[in-house]
C-alpha cells in the first residue's frame, strides 16, 4: 500500500475487475466537481432510515459520480445497492441502472474526509498514466462499515473504464 499526503491514508495498489449490472437506489443532484455531496447523503437517510434498509437486507451503501462536464459539474448518487426495484420506488428513492463493467479499483485505508481525494488523486497520478488505452467514466465510493472519520476505517473507489479509441 501506498501512503498518501502527511502518511495518514493508505491506497492499495489498483487493480482491474469486472463487474455485473447493479441498481442503485438513492437521491441524486447535480454538483460542482468541488461541491460538498453530504447534503443528499442526509436526504438519502431521511427517506431510508437505518431500520427500513435493515429489513430491505441492505447492506451496501455506494456514491455514484459521474465523469464531470466540460464545465465542471457532476451528477451526484447518494444511494444504496438494491436487487428489489419496488421496495426502493416504496421508500421514494430514484433508481440509476450501472451497466456491467470494467472498474479500477482500490482500496483506501482512512478518514473518508481524506481518503476518497488522495484514492480519486492516485488515479489520475498513477493508474491512468500507466493504463493510456482506458479512460475515465466516472468515480463510486463503496462504503465499508464502521466510524468513516477513523484512522481504519476502510471503503473502496471503483472508476468505469472505457477503452480508447
Amino acid at each position: 500500500m501506498a501512503a498518501a499526503k502527511g502518511g495518514a491514508v493508505q491506497i492499495s495498489e489498483p487493480r482491474i475487475e469486472e463487474h455485473p449490472a447493479m441498481v442503485v437506489a438513492g437521491v441524486s443532484q447535480v454538483f460542482p466537481l468541488d461541491g460538498d455531496f453530504s447534503s443528499l447523503w442526509d436526504e438519502l437517510n431521511q427517506k431510508a432510515s437505518p431500520a427500513m434498509l435493515d429489513i430491505l437486507a441492505v447492506t451496501q451503501y455506494i456514491g455514484v459520480c459521474t465523469q464531470p462536464s466540460t464545465d465542471g459539474f457532476v451528477r451526484y448518487t447518494a444511494g444504496i445497492l438494491v436487487d428489489d426495484r419496488a421496495s426502493a420506488h416504496k421508500l421514494g428513492l430514484g433508481l440509476l441502472d450501472l451497466p456491467e463493467s470494467t472498474y479500477a479499483v482500490v482500496e483506501i485505508t482512512g478518514p473518508i474526509s481524506r481518503s476518497i481525494p488522495a484514492g480519486f488523486e492516485s488515479f489520475e497520478r498513477e493508474f491512468f498514466p500507466a493504463h493510456p488505452q482506458y479512460r475515465p467514466l466516472g468515480g463510486l465510493e463503496v462504503y465499508g462499515r464502521g466510524d468513516m472519520q477513523a484512522a481504519d476505517y476502510r471503503m473502496e473507489l471503483w472508476v468505469p473504464l472505457a477503452k480508447r479509441s
